[in-house]
């Protein structure tokens, strides 16, 4: 585990001519601290208000199931706290995967800004990149928890995104202006990008405006029920195959100034 500073109102990095606000009594660590710990056992517990900043690292991972691609596990473990990068740079080496909110708690936080998360591989799961709350539809999951990406440049084999998987309500899903790129995996009939909020629970609220999308085989968003769902001025000309825009029974939906035109079902 690398060096940890505590701090109690604001971090102010004036020669990189920006400044981020830090709660009270977070830890504030940079990326070579992120990928120490990733590369320690494959899994980071966060359990307090947990801010990274700056720098590079590289993360190889650690090959948790045999048979499996090294992995990184990062994880928001109690209820109401907060995972914030900002200016970090993430590169996966050797095929490990990043998976950022796999088994997270209730009313957590994830939030990325003017980042770089990116990991490359094929076969097997090598080079997934996932950055959501939860793990998957039917199992039951954190409600109201909070996944935001903006200004950021994000890559993988395939790319899943999402929040309050798994049976949980009222989650908050917001991606923009950020760049997703998606290599391609060896599930060719599963799309390449995919994101998820509540889509088993209801009243999710997701927001994807001015993204760009790259991907060979597919881009999905799904809103559960009673939620809503918004997708404004996308790029998805580097997409190939099926692009799907669905919100569920009772939810609202908007798709509007994508590249090319795409529809709500």
């Amino acid at each position: 585990m690398g060096r940890m500073l505590l701090v109690t109102t604001i971090v102010a990095f004036v020669a990189a001519g920006w400044a981020v606000a830090v709660p009270a009594g977070a830890a504030v660590r940079s990326a070579a601290d992120l990928a120490a710990d990733c590369n320690d056992d494959g899994l980071v517990q966060l359990t307090t208000d947990t801010t990274y900043i700056g720098g590079t690292g590289e993360i190889a991972g650690v090959v948790l199931f045999p048979g499996s691609a090294p992995v990184c596990l990062i994880d928001v473990k109690v209820s109401g706290i907060a995972l914030k990068m900002k200016n970090v740079t993430l590169l996966g080496v050797g095929g490990a995967r990043i998976n950022i909110g796999q088994s997270s708690a209730p009313d957590t936080t994830i939030s990325i800004g003017n980042s770089d998360i990116e990991t490359t591989g094929f076969g097997h799961a090598a080079g997934e990149l996932s950055i959501k709350s939860d793990c998957c539809g039917g199992i039951s999951g954190g409600p109201g928890a909070t996944v935001s990406i903006t200004n950021s440049t994000l890559r993988g084999s395939s790319v899943e995104l999402g929040v309050s998987l798994g049976n949980a309500d009222n989650g908050r899903f917001t991606l923009k202006g950020t760049h997703v790129t998606a290599d391609g995996d060896e599930f060719t009939t599963l799309e390449d990008i995919f994101v998820r909020v509540s889509d088993v629970g209801h009243r999710g609220d997701a927001t994807l405006r001015g993204n760009t999308f790259t991907a060979a085989d597919g881009f999905s968003v799904r809103v559960g029920p009673d939620g809503s769902l918004s997708v404004t001025g996308n790029d998805f000309t580097g997409v190939g195959g099926t692009i799907e825009v669905h919100a569920g029974a009772g939810s609202s939906c908007t798709a509007s100034g994508n590249t090319p035109a795409v529809v709500c079902s």
